[in-house]
């Protein structure tokens, strides 16, 4: 079986990075893998050719009209599926595909087209929800975050597959975490964007520096808000012990610095970076909402409340203790088995073959 996967981006992401993950798994398994690309910088491409995928930059460059043309050209003469991932290569895609078998994945817990007017995204989450032979979900609050704000109809259409771990994440690595520390870092993956309730942990972080004065905040990422959260920092008077890290395709590395996990997020489709985090041995603690239960467990004591920086300082003050953090993080392993990247890839080969029946 061949399959063509048509997506926005291949830098590093979450929805990027788990597609490495898929591709390695049904390269594996035996399938011809294609992956094309509409912007942004190549950031993937080695890992995915060294994983064995043929990968096409053709659109790069092009206007969307002039990719929906380009994309149509290419899929006439490709004999397999087609799989679509983030809104704007699953609308090009909608656009370009006749008479074969379209897959899309939805990865975010947000509506389709952020920033547009609502009946605009709806009208086109819509469209192309009818143009694809079926839609996945990375989890159930992705897909029942589509059917509340009404950007998907068809119950039967749509799956829900979990993510699953990069088995080549921790590879040839040392991950034998030490749980005796008396000076605590605590550390953090993502964008630094709204969506992950930054000062949530920066106003936490004080009210933990207030009592362990020899602890530092390690924030890993980029982003818009960079400057803001900077100047918030000054205003916390915690600015030197909050270390600004960037971002990096080196996270195993960056995160075996960390004692602590934290994501504040309001919201996630998924949450890739808990289960980095789970195979670097950390413990996590994470925001109550979306996605994340789902991926630590709904009796996780790493989970507190949405937005509460007393809550998230109580958990910190919780997990100081060494024999505490080993608990959590052994307990948050077993997770690891719910989320099998060949069960994840075997799924979606499912959906292709009966989407293929169907076409």
């Amino acid at each position: 079986m061949k399959v063509l996967h048509v997506i926005t981006t291949i830098e590093f992401g979450g929805a990027e990075n788990q597609l490495k993950v898929l591709v390695r798994e049904q390269i594996t398994s035996g399938l011809e893998v294609h992956v094309v690309y509409l912007k942004g910088k190549p950031e993937l491409e080695d890992l995915l050719k060294q994983s064995g995928a043929t990968t096409h930059g053709f659109l790069m460059g092009e206007s969307f009209l002039s990719q929906i043309v380009l994309l149509k050209k290419f899929t006439q003469t490709f004999d397999g599926v087609v799989h679509a991932h983030l809104p704007r290569a699953e609308l090009l895609s909608a656009l370009a595909i006749r008479n074969r078998s379209l897959i899309v994945s939805r990865h975010n817990s947000e509506k389709f087209f952020p920033g547009s007017p609502n009946i605009l995204s709806k009208i086109l989450s819509r469209f192309v929800e009818k143009r694809s032979n079926s839609v996945i979900c990375i989890s159930n609050a992705v897909r029942n975050y589509m059917f509340e704000i009404n950007e998907l109809s068809d119950h039967r259409k749509v799956s829900v597959i979990h993510y699953g771990y990069d088995r080549e994440f921790n590879e040839n690595q040392s991950t034998t975490k030490h749980f005796n520390h008396n000076s605590l870092t605590i550390g953090t993956v993502g964008r630094l964007v709204n969506q992950k309730d930054y000062p949530t942990l920066l106003k936490a972080f004080k009210q933990y520096l207030d009592s362990h004065p020899e602890s530092q905040l390690l924030i890993v990422g980029e982003g818009k808000l960079r400057e803001d959260l900077e100047h918030l920092a000054q205003q916390l008077e915690i600015s030197h012990k909050v270390f600004w890290y960037g971002k990096t395709n080196k996270v195993y590395e960056v995160m075996q610095s960390m004692d602590i996990f934290v994501l504040a997020s309001r919201y996630e489709g998924f949450g890739l970076v808990l289960l980095e985090a789970i195979q670097a041995q950390l413990p996590v603690i994470a925001a109550n909402n979306s996605a994340i239960p789902e991926v630590l467990g709904l009796d996780s004591q790493g989970l507190f409340e949405t937005g509460d920086p007393y809550d998230l300082y109580m958990k910190l003050q919780l997990f100081t203790k060494a024999q505490n953090r080993l608990s959590l993080s052994l307990q948050q392993q077993q997770r690891l088995d719910c989320f099998n990247p060949t069960v994840m890839s075997r799924s979606i080969e499912n959906i292709y073959k009966k989407g293929t029946l169907e076409s």
